[in-house]
Parts: structure tokens; C-alpha cells; sequence
């Protein structure tokens, strides 16, 4: 947990954007890795699907 600071892609600085990484762990190696924070609440980034397979193919 913890918080992010920086620049979005235009060059706005954001800061004190909460986050959390949670990372599941078998046989000493990462497995898995989720990832939250408040970027696109914010309106900072655009929101994404929450799983990767909710993903249109623009294609």
C-alpha cells in the first residue's frame, strides 16, 4: 500500500494517488499480481476492463 506521484501522459503531475499490489506467491515465485489504485477514479487515466479477457480486439 502506499501512494503515487508523477506526470500522466501530457504532462499533468498527479500526487497522493492511493494504490495496492497484492502478489500471490507459490514456491518462492511470483505467481499472480493485482493491482488497484485510484488513477482512473480520478480521472487521470481512462478506465480500462477490470480482466484482461474483457478486452474488445479492435481488430
Amino acid at each position: 500500500m502506499g501512494t503515487l506521484y508523477g506526470e500522466d501522459l501530457a504532462g499533468n503531475a498527479f500526487e497522493d494517488i492511493r494504490f495496492i499490489d497484492v502478489f500471490r506467491i507459490n514456491d518462492g515465485l511470483i505467481t499472480h499480481q493485482l493491482v488497484w489504485n485510484d488513477l482512473a477514479a480520478l480521472g487521470i487515466v481512462p478506465a480500462t476492463p477490470r480482466h484482461p479477457g474483457d478486452r474488445k480486439d479492435p481488430s
